[in-house]
């Protein structure tokens, strides 16, 4: 599954120019269900959770997903892909 989440990650990019390759991996990674939160990707991919947080809030800025602080002391954000993201995956 994790080769899939890559390889779709890649073609976005092809399509996607406005993407970052961390911002690509994040939004197939939600689309195929490998993670819904910025902690949980950051220890998928084996990155530091800033690198990951970081991106998802540009995502944000960009329309493709929406955030929501998670509950508790975690820093993290609950992440879900907007209906731009999913017509741009749908694209492609």
């Amino acid at each position: 599954m994790m080769n899939d989440t890559v390889n779709k990650a890649h073609a976005l990019l092809e399509h996607r120019s406005d993407l970052a390759p961390l911002e690509a991996l994040i939004v197939t990674a939600l689309d195929d269900g490998v993670g819904r939160d910025t902690g949980r990707l950051a220890r998928t991919f084996e990155l530091e959770h800033a690198l990951v947080y970081r991106s998802a809030l540009e995502l944000e800025r960009k329309a493709w997903v929406v955030s929501t602080a998670r509950s508790g002391r975690s820093p993290g954000l609950a992440l879900a892909l907007t209906d731009v993201a999913r017509t741009s995956m749908g694209a492609f």
